[in-house]
């Protein structure tokens, strides 16, 4: 079994860590990552962009806001 995990900070906490907390907080996923990895059950993983960046879709009605 593989897995796809998600991780997400709210932007405005994020900013408000110390840099050693968002080290300390990368540094625990990317070791969860390489344990995945290590047993075979990493899919992949890519940064995603900004919040501000998101858009919403709605496939019920085709449409994206």
């Amino acid at each position: 079994m593989k897995f796809i995990c998600l991780g997400y900070a709210d932007e405005k906490t994020w900013e408000a860590m110390s840099e050693s907390q968002r080290n300390a907080l990368v540094d625990e996923c990317l070791a969860y990552d390489d344990v995945l990895r290590k047993n075979g059950h990493f899919a992949g993983g890519d940064a995603l962009q900004s919040a501000r960046n998101a858009r919403t879709c709605d496939g019920r009605r085709a449409r994206c806001s």
